[in-house]
């Protein structure tokens, strides 16, 4: 039977295994091999090491600001109230979790969402995306100005936020009820989604 040999060394990545009909195989002055056994006459198991020499440490910055409920401006007192009016309605049988969402569009309409679930959960649905795609359905002309959220949105959510960021080419304001008495507010997405898969990578080329 074949012996793997693993070998945890700082600077070297992901190893593999490669199989050689002859010892005297010729290899590439850029890797680094190890012969960890011979297993048959004239067959050697190599493992190959590629030592990484470029990396580099990337700084990722998010900016959210925290209040209380009474610092917030009258408007997004206003967007938060209807999200926490709209999560007393929400179907939550099976976690009990209410969550309730309320988006402000440009033309000052606002329009709430509360969580939609379902025995089979996936196919239930987060107050955010309910109230996103719902003003996106009704209005699809106008702009999403800010999103409120009775609780810390899932990663889902977030991407969804994205989304209508990138298609209006402007940003959403978020402000999430964190804590009885405490508001998280992002200028936009970016702040609550680092690294996040944009509609750009689909066009590059593979």
């Amino acid at each position: 039977m074949e012996e793997e040999l693993k070998i945890l060394s700082p600077g070297f990545c992901a190893w593999q295994k490669v199989k050689f009909k002859s010892k005297n195989s010729k290899f590439k002055s850029n890797s680094r091999f190890i012969a960890s056994k011979i297993l048959k006459q004239n067959q050697v198991l190599f493992f190959v090491y590629s030592q990484n020499q470029t990396m580099k440490k990337i700084n990722l910055h998010s900016e959210i600001h925290e209040c209380s409920e009474k610092e917030l401006s009258s408007s997004d007192k206003k967007l938060l109230s209807e999200a926490k009016k709209s999560a007393v309605n929400a179907y939550a049988p099976y976690s009990k979790f209410k969550v309730g969402s309320a988006v402000l569009l440009e033309n000052g309409k606002i329009i709430s969402g509360n969580n939609q679930e379902n025995a089979a959960y996936p196919s239930g649905l987060c107050a955010e995306r309910v109230a996103l795609f719902f003003s996106s359905s009704q209005y699809p002309n106008e702009k999403i100005k800010a999103i409120a959220i009775t609780h810390v949105p899932c990663g889902a959510c977030r991407q969804a936020i994205l989304e209508y960021e990138t298609k209006q080419k402007s940003p959403v304001r978020i402000i999430i009820q964190k804590e009885k008495n405490k508001i998280l507010i992002a200028q936009e997405i970016s702040h609550l989604l680092p690294l996040a898969f944009v509609a750009s990578i689909l066009k590059r080329k593979r």
